[in-house]
Order: structure tokens, then sequence, then C-alpha cells
């Protein structure tokens, strides 16, 4: 199967190549303007196919596709591939704005093409196992970062976006009470964001991240009946019950597993082999969300 990573910058050597690169029955495809990229990387992870362009690498042929180029590329890049029938999974955003990702789920509809985006916290095993909670009544997530403040549509589309995903996936809502509340500077810059609304279940989600915290920290916490759960940077599991505290964690799985990229890639190319269409829909619902946000930040 030769699959191309278009684009081949932090996101996709850190959480990508490592995972792509070990699989069986995968052949990697580089796909990058940079020259000095192509052969570092490709030296690196002995890649022999290797290309400037996604017409060069779709000319040489292609069963399936990552995308993790700039934000703003990825509607064209997206389209490209599935007018071409290539299966894609696109790193968050689809696009940068809510018209934008429509016109590729309309696109994807209207050829019947496969495409994922790439939220891997619904992958993460720590989150999953929550998800599954059958009394889950409270979630609250806070994912934190210590970096400059930029302007809401930037933020929300490239950063608070997981946040949103996550809280969906793990309290599923119409959203119809979604409540939002900003922190915007006077130069237009957002330095932090928080909403909160109900599950089609009765549950309680709430979601805060700030730029400001000094560091990057990720924290999620959630309440059933008896019982409380908090997970730490995808990875340290506390468990609450009376006065017992247990941690968890295996210290010797990779943080691509952890994150839940080896299982979103498994999954995406276990679907491309099967012939099994991934439907987009879904995602589309929280750059919804991600455009309301941006919204009440104007």
């Amino acid at each position: 199967m030769r699959v191309a990573i278009i684009g081949v910058g932090s996101i996709a050597r850190k959480a990508y190549l490592p995972v792509l690169t070990a699989m069986a029955g995968v052949t990697p495809v580089l796909v990058t303007r940079s020259e000095a990229v192509l052969a570092s990387v490709g030296d690196a992870y002995r890649i022999e196919d290797r290309f400037a362009t996604v017409d060069a690498a779709l000319a040489g042929g292609l069963d399936a596709a990552f995308v993790h180029t700039p934000s703003s590329t990825h509607p064209a890049i997206a389209a490209t591939l599935l007018r071409a029938g290539v299966p894609a999974c696109v790193d968050k955003p689809l696009g940068t704005d809510l018209a934008s990702a429509s016109a590729v789920v309309d696109l994807a509809a209207e050829l019947g093409g496969s495409l994922m985006v790439g939220f891997n916290r619904r992958y993460a095993p720590a989150y999953r196992e929550v998800a599954g909670w059958p009394d889950l009544d409270v979630v609250t997530l806070h994912k934190h970062r210590q970096q400059a403040p930029g302007p809401a549509r930037a933020m929300v589309f490239d950063d608070f976006i997981h946040v949103l995903d996550t809280l969906r996936y793990l309290v599923p809502s119409s959203l119809a009470d979604l409540r939002i509340r900003t922190a915007v500077d006077a130069a237009g810059s957002c330095r932090r964001l928080a909403v909160t609304f109900t599950g089609d279940g009765g549950a309680l989600a709430t979601g805060v991240m700030s730029w400001t915290a000094g560091m990057a920290h990720e924290v999620l916490d959630v309440v059933g009946d008896g019982r409380r759960r908090q997970i730490v940077d995808l990875a340290d599991v506390t468990d609450f019950a009376g006065q017992e505290r247990v941690s968890r964690r295996d210290g010797w799985a990779p943080a691509t597993d952890l994150r839940g990229f080896t299982a979103m890639c498994t999954d995406f190319l276990a679907a491309v082999r099967a012939g099994r269409r991934l439907d987009p829909t879904d995602a589309l619902a929280t750059h919804a969300a991600c455009e309301a946000v941006v919204r009440a930040a104007a």
C-alpha cells in the first residue's frame, strides 16, 4: 500500500512518520516542496519515493494519503486527493473556516470519497476508556499552552478545536445550549476561551484553554456515579474512590500510542484496505462549533 505523507513538518515527524514507517505492508511516499527536507527525512527513514508536489506523487500512484501541510492549504489538497480517488486523512482543521470545510465535506459526499479528519484524541486509550462510561455525568477539559496569543480564528481552528472535538466525542450533543466565554485583548488577540454545554444524555461538558499558562498542560477530569478519574497529558491516570487514589501509566508505551496516533493511523488504513468509506460529516460539526466560538470572540 503506497501511502503519501504530504507535508513533513513537526507533527508529521513526531507523530506520523514513526508510526507509518513501522507498519507492515505500507510503502511511505514523502511529499514536500523542500529538497533539503526530502533528502534528510527520506534518508533518515530510508524512504525511496520522494516528490515535490502532490500531482507528481499522484502520477506515481497512491493508495492513501495523510495531509500535514499548513491549515490554509488543507481544502485544496483534500479536494485534489478526493478527485483523484485517493482516501485522505487530513490534520485538523479541514479548513480555517466553516465554509471551506463544508465545501470539502460536500465534495467527498458528491464523489463518494473517503475522508477523515485527524482528531487523534478520539483514539487516545485513556480517553476512549472514559468515553465508554455509561454513568458519565461531568466532563471538564483544561488544555493550556504558553505561546503568544493571536487572532481568534487561528487560535480556535488550529488549537481550541481539539478541546471542542474531544468534548463532543465524550459528551455527544446537539450543542443547542452551547455557552461561550472569551478573553480577547485590545489588539484582538485571544488569551483565553471557555465553553460549556449539556450532552444529549444530560452530562455536563466544560472546556477551558489559556495561551498564557506558562507551559503546555492538558487535564481531563470526569465524574460518574461514585467515581472520578483524572487524566493528565493523555497519559497519567488517577482514580478517586473515597480516599483511594491509584495512578497508572504504561512507562513503555510510545507517545504515539498514548496520544492516539497509532490507533488512528491503523483505523484509517484498515478502512482503506477494506474499501470502507470514512464520512467526515461528524467532524464538520466540530468545525461549526469552532465558527461559533470565533463569532463570539469577534
